[in-house]
């Protein structure tokens, strides 16, 4: 693409990394682009995010993101005002901010004072001041065992529940335990596309009922290395069961990007009740059939997360998924999550 101040932005990916130009300020810098898997996501080489970036190399990187749905960037060195500024560089529900009703509310307790979209993240150690949050000694791990909690191993999209999701989503890694703590995203855009004309007929047609409590947490649990498996018993006893109604309601399963007009899949393990119309069981089959292939080895990106590692992702895209929270619980982990409130209605492919 080219603008009329001679920014130019080759967004050709192969194997190698394709380079871009941003010109600013009379001086020129580069940064390019090595993809991370086949199906989503780029490292993008050269950018330093810390004070701020020009709206001209915002805009070139926000189209990397509407094609390919992550960006990497390594060895950044950032503050919650670094972040913000960048994640807002994005389209977003600025009246949500100002009135402080952020998707990440339930993060209230750790949310930084003067950018509240920023959420601390942490486990097995003290903050004293980290940026205006302060806390005793938090170890998950025990916290979690005396309140009866097991942690699972969940794909889903962060707060797909939501009757408007977020569009995008960051996370910030400060301190990364020294054992295990990988996450793995996948594309539902490569998900709805591997599937056939007759499958895509129908997928289009379906209705997810989200329900709360509700969970396919048995069936949809995955090894370390990214495999789905199935737990026999509490996978039928949580089909079969008909839960207490917190709340229920209906959304797209097949949506439509309003920036590229790609398909993509909507789903959370937690939330996801049924198809409108199937059966629990009836509806397992379906997003088995559907999901499965697209969380294959080949079609995952497994992140080994560095100190210094920023992600965003294009939430309505991807699913993600934790590794084995045990193997780090009791370990100090330090990372920075936003949640970017979104204006943009869900699309349902059909339309």
């Amino acid at each position: 693409m080219s603008t009329e101040n001679g920014c130019s932005c080759a967004l050709g990916l192969s194997s190698r990394p394709s380079t871009s130009h941003h010109k600013s300020a009379g001086q020129e810098a580069s940064f390019s682009l090595r993809p991370l898997s086949g199906d989503l996501g780029v490292e993008v080489i050269g950018v330093d995010l810390k004070g701020g970036i020009s709206s001209e190399l915002h805009a070139q990187l926000q189209e990397v993101m509407h094609t390919r749905d992550l960006l990497l960037f390594r060895g950044q060195d950032l503050t919650p005002k670094d972040e913000d500024a960048f994640m807002r560089g994005f389209p977003h529900n600025e009246e949500a901010i100002a009135s402080d009703k952020l998707s990440n509310f339930y993060f209230k307790d750790w949310r930084v004072p003067d950018h509240k979209l920023v959420a601390v993240q942490f486990s097995g150690l003290r903050l004293d001041n980290h940026f205006g949050v302060t806390s005793e000694e938090f170890n998950l791990s025990a916290k979690n065992r005396q309140a009866g909690i097991s942690f699972k191993t969940l794909w889903h999209m962060d707060l797909a529940q939501n009757q408007v999701p977020p569009e995008w989503v960051s996370l910030y890694m400060l301190q990364k335990p020294q054992n295990g703590g990988d996450t793995l995203f996948a594309s539902t855009v490569g998900a709805y596309e591997r599937l056939t004309p007759d499958q895509k007929t129908f997928v289009d047609s379906l209705e997810v009922v989200n329900r709360r409590p509700d969970s396919f947490e048995g069936t949809f649990q995955i090894e370390e290395t990214g495999t789905w498996t199935d737990d026999p018993v509490q996978a039928s006893g949580r089909v079969d069961s008909e839960s207490s109604r917190r709340f229920e309601y209906t959304q797209p399963f097949a949506i439509r990007d309003p920036y590229t007009g790609q398909k993509s899949l909507l789903y959370h393990t937690r939330f996801f009740h049924c198809f409108k119309g199937y059966s629990r069981a009836e509806s397992r089959t379906i997003i088995e059939e559907v999901l499965l292939p697209a969380i294959a080895p080949e079609h995952t990106y497994r992140h080994e997360w560095q100190n210094g590692d920023f992600i965003a992702w294009s939430n309505r895209k991807i699913i993600h998924t934790s590794t084995d929270p045990e193997k780090y619980a009791d370990e100090a982990r330090l990372f920075h999550l936003v949640f970017l409130d979104s204006k943009q209605p869900l699309i349902p492919a059909r339309a």
